[in-house]
């Protein structure tokens, strides 16, 4: 914290120089000085400027923000002023009120000095520091579930979705996970509620826990892909009254198959939005599935966000990367003929990502088309319209061995943890059913272990 007073200025007599101007002109010389002669003491004039004088005391000195986030400076001012500081800082963003301001961290990590003083007073000046940290605060773990449609279809492996979920909620503190997130395709049968019961043993251990999602995949629907077929189980089970008692739970669209959530990592909030599988409507139109989810973007500017979706990336042999419109799979009968109706990895990039500034990282399962070890994983890193990097991954495993056999995507935030100072997304392939068992529990081939170097404030700042 600290003060300003501004010194009482000199001011100078004023006297009769109108006298003294005309006697010049009357005698075309020198004139008397003025009255009271040579020596004379100035008579001084009080000193009566309003702005002269003041003390500013600024509040908080020394606060400790993340890149992007706000602090509220607060000035108080004696004798009493009424009226607008003038505010200044050497970075980031300051929005002045009056006696206030409120300074957003830049991407950059150091010391800011933010300012204000009286107008028209410059002694009065005082200033604070904020100390910008950098993107996170700490280290923590998104964990991404893949399909589990196959690991639930027999009793025999089901305890693995079971031994799955055990592993995280053991690994919540030791890891710091943040959030849980299922790609979709929970079920293979949705009729059939033995396969929802072995899903739930494992998915229902989070309750409580941690914050997570479960999006709703082309397996939810019956008929299976028939985008007016019945979803009345997975709303039984995983829809919008599930999350009632859940702060972190925002809200759904109206449907109940997408859903928003709000998770606090890294000293920081984050948005995920869980887009029901192909969703159809257009982006204009808020009341359509697809409307929806761009219009909880356009709402949510400032929140670092990712996306889970069913279908997004594929695998395709040498066309690897969002599935193309050709690839859609979600129809209605029309005249008993199929029409395909959802969006396809492109058209949700072009309506959902490439706009938004805010989203980082898209996740998906659904698609398996290469052969092992390459079976049903990519990623890739996307551009958006700003200029800044997207983060898109597919992990589904549902025709491995044992239908999956336990594996699961670890994604580890890391401040610091990259190249050169950078910080990192660590993501991994892990099995902590093999690991019970003893056989390998990673892929470590380069689908399968890779990430991403980036600096966290310049990301999570800017848009």
């Amino acid at each position: 914290m600290s003060r300003g007073r501004a010194p009482r200025p000199v001011r100078w007599p004023r006297v009769g120089w109108t006298a003294w101007a005309i006697s010049l002109l009357l005698v075309g010389c020198l004139a008397a000085p003025p009255p009271g002669g040579p020596g004379a003491d100035p008579t001084p004039i009080p000193d009566t400027d309003p702005v002269a004088g003041h003390d500013v005391t600024l509040s908080p000195d020394g606060a400790a923000v993340l890149a992007g986030q706000d602090v509220r400076i607060t000035a108080s001012v004696t004798p009493a002023f009424e009226g607008d500081l003038v505010w200044s800082s050497d970075g980031g963003l300051l929005l002045a009120d009056g006696l206030g301001a409120t300074f957003r961290a830049p991407g950059e990590a150091g010391p800011y000095r933010i300012a204000a003083a009286v107008p028209g007073d410059a002694a009065s000046e005082a200033s604070v520091d904020v100390v910008v940290t950098g993107g996170l605060a700490e280290p923590f773990t998104l964990v991404m579930i893949p399909d589990t449609q196959n690991m639930v279809r027999t009793s025999a492996r089901a305890s693995m979705v079971i031994d799955m979920f055990r592993w995280i909620v053991g690994q919540r503190d030791a890891r710091n996970i943040a959030f849980v997130t299922h790609v979709g395709d929970v079920v293979a049968y949705p009729d059939r509620e033995t396969e929802w019961v072995r899903a739930r043993a494992g998915l229902d251990l989070r309750d409580g826990v941690v914050p997570y999602s479960v999006a709703i995949g082309d397996h939810e629907y019956l008929p299976e892909e028939d985008k007016a077929g019945s979803v009345d189980r997975y709303l039984h089970h995983f829809g919008p009254q599930r999350y009632a008692d859940y702060d972190w739970y925002r809200g759904s669209h109206a449907a109940g198959l997408s859903h928003v959530q709000v998770f606090t990592a890294g000293g920081r909030s984050f948005l995920h939005l869980a887009v029901e599988w192909e969703p159809t409507g257009t982006a204009d139109d808020p009341a359509t599935p697809l409307g929806w989810a761009r219009a909880v973007l356009e709402a949510n500017p400032t929140l670092p966000t990712i996306i889970t979706t069913h279908a997004y990336l594929w695998d395709m042999p040498g066309a690897e990367g969002r599935f193309p419109h050709t690839a859609r799979e979600g129809f209605v009968l029309v005249d008993g003929r199929k029409t395909f109706v959802g969006a396809s990895g492109e058209t949700l990039f072009a309506t959902l990502v490439e706009p938004f500034p805010q989203v980082f990282m898209v996740l998906d399962g659904y698609h398996h088309k290469a052969e092992i070890p390459a079976k049903g994983k990519f990623h890739q890193v996307s551009v958006n319209r700003a200029g800044s990097e997207v983060y898109e991954m597919l992990a589904n495993f549902q025709t491995w061995p044992n239908g999956g056999d336990g594996w699961l995507r670890v994604i580890e935030f890391v401040p610091g943890g990259g190249a050169a100072g950078l910080d990192r997304i660590e993501v991994s392939t892990y099995s902590p059913v093999r690991d019970a068992r003893g056989d390998d529990p990673f892929q470590d081939d380069e689908r399968g272990r890779f990430g991403f170097d980036l600096d966290f404030g310049r990301r999570f700042v800017g848009f």
